[in-house]
């Protein structure tokens, strides 16, 4: 290891000892602001959008990745459904046509179904995004108390269901919305997919390794389905 690698990892290490302690403590409630005022962070999950800029001292992002995307393999892709921000409800009742031109507009594409696969599940492959079991009320699902499955909480902000985020810090994968994919079904090439569940549906849907495209024409709208963008690093 060079002196300057060396240099490098001691700095993210004590930035990120440091940042810890100051949150547990209660003397820097890092916003989601803060989260992404740089592209090279240091990720901290002690609070939602725990990240530190570090400047110089890092590198793990690409250039070309916006800030408010994570980097994953060869593509980035938004950390919140879009808009993608931080304690603003996704956007519904768009088609996959909207949906797909919206990310044109920025730059970017829907997400392919692998790629939205790897963001949510991580390299664990995490059948509920966040963990291999499911854990009720994690993220915006029903919600199993009392002997009974209830879903009445509604479309929720981005970020609000904290600690619902994959292995790569991509939050709300898992219910909420439903998200349109660059893919189409295998029985109809007239059909869209659309993965993730929703704050509504059985939580048997909000898995990844499922995905739904029955009827789902491009022109299709809902309030159950959302989308996030994805963008080529090649």
């Amino acid at each position: 290891m060079t002196r300057m690698a060396r240099i490098q990892r001691l700095v993210r290490y004590t930035l990120n000892t440091l940042t810890r302690q100051l949150l547990i403590i209660g003397l820097w409630p890092l916003t989601h602001a803060v989260a992404e005022a740089g592209i090279c962070a240091a990720y901290s999950p002690v609070a939602d959008g725990g990240m530190i800029k570090i400047s110089d001292f890092c590198g793990a992002q690409s250039p070309a990745v916006d800030a408010g995307m994570v980097q994953i393999d060869d593509f980035a892709i938004d950390r919140y459904a879009f808009p993608n921000r931080f304690g603003e409800p996704p956007r519904v009742w768009v088609s996959w046509y909207e949906a797909q031109a919206l990310c044109q507009e920025q730059g970017k594409r829907l997400c392919t179904g692998r790629e939205w696969r790897l963001a949510a599940g991580g390299t664990e492959d995490f059948l509920y995004g966040y963990a291999a079991e499911f854990e009720s009320s994690r993220c915006n699902t029903p919600y199993y108390r009392d002997g009974v499955w209830k879903r009445d909480y509604g479309l929720a902000a981005s970020g609000e269901f904290r600690t619902c985020r994959s292995p790569f810090g991509v939050h709300d994968m898992i219910g909420n919305v439903w998200e349109w994919t660059a893919d189409t079904a295998p029985e109809s090439t007239d059909w869209r997919v659309v993965r993730g569940g929703s704050w509504f549906n059985s939580v048997n849907m909000a898995r990844i390794d499922v995905e739904y495209s029955r009827f789902l024409t491009p022109d299709y709208r809902l309030d159950l389905i959302g989308f996030r963008c994805c963008k080529d690093l090649r």
